[in-house]
């Protein structure tokens, strides 16, 4: 999808925030399947015949991963390209070096080095979450399904897991699978409004995208008027969500209601002037 109505409510929802030692880095960027192709990837480290993974040292994973919070990516880059000639496998190295491409979008540069990472570090399960990612933007969606399903198999609870690999179902024509998974997405935020209201808050913006996408598997099985409802949802959830504002006008123009579609068209170019 490249239009106007997929590029404003990206694929990656930024749900999962990591901790490192007591740090948070700040939730990832979302990006469209219809932006430009990133940049070539850097090659990853070269693989060994023995891996052996050395521990990061928790103070200096600590302050490069506030480096990427703060959008230092070079100077991350740097600190981790030093680690990793003194320790070359050091999976959470590798895995850091990943998150300073996939941070920037540039999905293709990260895959590399995540796939990297899986071999040297197989039990730091998040890997394959932002793995899931990045196989889903190279189009490699038997890849990016298994990467989804190995991390939710380790925690079930992350919404935003079961929100790529509901992307990976639509995108495979696998329209109930995918709504299953959305409303899963769905179904795993809206817990938090009563268990975590703090970390509901900060994952209203992932809700509405999860309702967006939900009205996308409702358009490809023709009920406009399911669309509209999960439209609606979406853009109260997040007035600022552009992109399900212009689908939103297309589906009330579906539905005949050209008051209504004009309307939406006018909020969707005010809120894509102010994104």
């Amino acid at each position: 999808m490249t239009n106007e109505a997929t590029k404003g409510w990206g694929a990656r929802g930024g749900a999962h925030p990591i901790f490192f030692a007591g740090v948070l880095l700040a939730p990832l960027l979302p990006v469209a399947c219809g932006d430009p192709a990133p940049p070539p990837a850097d090659p990853a480290p070269a693989a060994t015949s023995r891996v052996e993974t050395v521990p990061l040292d928790p103070r200096v994973q600590d302050e490069i991963v506030t480096l990427i919070a703060q959008g230092k990516y070079d100077e991350a880059r740097r600190r981790i390209e030093v680690l990793l000639v003194r320790t070359p496998n050091d999976g959470r190295a590798v895995f850091l070096l990943g998150l300073t491409h996939h941070r920037q979008r540039r999905y293709a540069a990260a895959l590399p080095h995540f796939e990297r990472a899986v071999e040297l570090a197989p039990d730091h399960d998040v890997v394959h979450h932002f793995l899931g990612y990045c196989r889903f933007y190279a189009g490699d969606l038997d890849g990016a399904r298994d990467a989804f399903e190995r991390h939710i198999a380790a925690d079930p609870d992350e919404a935003d897991s079961h929100f790529g690999l509901g992307l990976v179902e639509l995108e495979d024509g696998r329209f109930d699978e995918a709504e299953v998974r959305f409303n899963r997405a769905i179904e795993l935020t809206e817990r938090l409004r009563e268990t975590d209201p703090a970390a509901f808050s900060r994952r209203r913006r992932d809700l509405a995208k999860f309702h967006a996408r939900l009205g996308d598997v409702h358009l490809t099985r023709n009920d406009p008027a399911a669309a509209r409802d999960a439209l609606i949802t979406a853009v109260e959830i997040d007035p600022g969500l552009y992109a399900a504002w212009f689908r939103l006008s297309t589906v009330h123009r579906r539905l005949g209601d050209e008051a209504a579609a004009a309307e939406a068209l006018r909020v969707f170019e005010e809120a894509k002037s102010n994104r």
